[in-house]
């Protein structure tokens, strides 16, 4: 590999790296997908928060505490 080719195709991957991550968590039809880590207490108000919004779709949840994910699980329509 040459020089030139290797200095290109690093810079090429590296200028996607500064894009921003909302740009990756927008599907193809304009909708935000989420992931929460820690859905209790403050985490819990968050997710309510945020997929209360229609163009929203939650798409995993995450907590130490099982039990914690019973209720939030249930709650949102698209897991």
């Amino acid at each position: 590999m040459k020089k030139r080719d290797f200095l290109k195709s690093t810079a090429a991957l590296g200028l996607t790296a500064l894009l921003p991550s909302s740009v990756w968590a927008l599907s193809k039809n304009g909708r935000l997908r989420t992931a929460h880590i820690g859905v209790s207490n403050m985490g819990g108000a968050d997710l309510a928060s945020i997929s209360s919004h229609e163009l929203v779709d939650v798409v995993a949840l995450c907590d130490v505490d099982s039990k914690a994910l019973a209720g939030p699980r249930n709650c949102t329509p698209t897991l």
